[in-house]
């Protein structure tokens, strides 16, 4: 039987490689076209997951995958080498879509990143090439454009750097904080993007400890999470340096359940993608299957979302609760089972 905390951070890095490729499929869809492709039944698993099919991840594994590797290289958080493997990430999966463009013509392919990811990741290039005197130092917060930042970026990669805090911090909520807002300021330096890759990450700290009481949800960071009464979590006054406000985060989660059940809106942004992210994972405690699968049929972001569910549910059950069928059809889920083990050797094995 597997030690529990590598069953854990296994099924954490599996989750998201099998939440971005199963979602990859569908993404930009949205609910009603996935009923009128489903004759109004929505994905399941017969309908969808067949073994004749191998799925592909994209780049929420990709830097998923980036992190790990140089936490796992360095053995600490090093701004400059995970840069680096940003960098190598990004151009391997360039470098895969211009030949499956060379193969067929006709093939058109998205850009490998984000946006605001794929600006950070042309500066440091810049940064580097020029031996440091152009671009942007990865050791020094970004500079977003404006409206920029605002989408899944980070905390669709910051899974292995929550297990990092985990030993790293310690009990300490201040280096767990000063470290995630170093992290996330590499390249989404917003409120948006800062306030929810902490939830992401406080709310995954929970589910890896199992410490999940249905109703209310006490944060690691010592804060209060009624879902009945919708009551947003409260980000720690220490995290911005000042106190945090912000209309958005007002809105109830009761609106985020509504949302979910609305055709016509999709989840990009990391102030709705998130919380539905929660949502689902909730709603699923026991269930890796279904919560995947929920999080496929909202539409919109599927990958990213799909892949934030994995992640949470993965911490959760451990990577026994995840179908080995499924896990054969994806590639890359070897590779997160391997970096699984080295990441526990590294931080966790005694």
């Amino acid at each position: 039987m597997l030690d529990n905390i590598l069953s854990k951070i296994q099924g954490t890095f599996v989750g998201v490689a099998l939440g971005d490729a199963f979602g990859a499929l569908w993404e930009n869809y949205s609910l009603e076209e996935i009923l009128n492709l489903t004759s109004g039944k929505g994905l399941s698993e017969g309908s969808f997951f067949s073994g004749s099919v191998i799925h592909k991840t994209t780049d929420d594994w990709a830097l998923t995958s980036a992190v790990a590797k140089s936490l796992i290289r360095r053995k600490t958080f090093d701004p400059v080498d995970l840069a680096l493997a940003h960098c190598q990430a990004y151009t391997k999966i360039k470098d895969e879509i211009l030949l499956a463009e060379i193969k067929n013509p006709n093939f058109t392919a998205r850009s490998p990143f984000g946006k605001t990811t794929t600006q950070a990741i042309n500066s440091w290039q810049k940064y580097f090439a020029s031996f440091g005197q152009k671009g942007h130092c990865p050791n020094e917060p970004i500079q977003n454009e404006p409206k920029g930042g605002l989408g899944n970026g980070v905390a669709m990669k910051i899974s292995p750097f929550v297990w990092f805090l985990n030993v790293s911090a310690g009990s300490s909520n201040q280096r767990f904080n000063d470290l995630l807002i170093r992290f996330c300021q590499m390249t989404h330096n917003t409120e948006e993007a800062l306030y929810f890759s902490w939830l992401f990450a406080d709310q995954l700290t929970l589910f890896s400890h199992n410490k999940v009481y249905g109703e209310l949800i006490f944060g690691g960071n010592s804060c209060l999470y009624s879902w009945d009464d919708d009551k947003l979590i409260e980000a720690p006054k220490d995290l911005l340096g000042k106190e945090f406000l912000h209309s958005d985060l007002s809105r109830p989660l009761k609106e985020i359940n509504i949302l979910a059940q609305n055709s016509k809106k999709n989840f990009y942004l990391a102030k709705t993608s998130i919380l539905l992210s929660l949502l689902l994972a909730y709603r699923n405690q026991d269930s890796f299957k279904q919560g995947i699968l929920d999080a496929i049929n909202c539409g919109g972001d599927t990958d990213s979302n799909a892949s934030m569910v994995g992640a949470l549910l993965g911490a959760k059950l451990g990577i026994e609760a995840i179908p080995k069928e499924w896990i054969a059809l994806v590639p890359e889920a070897q590779e997160a089972t391997t970096l699984g083990t080295q990441f526990y050797e590294t931080f966790y094995s005694k």
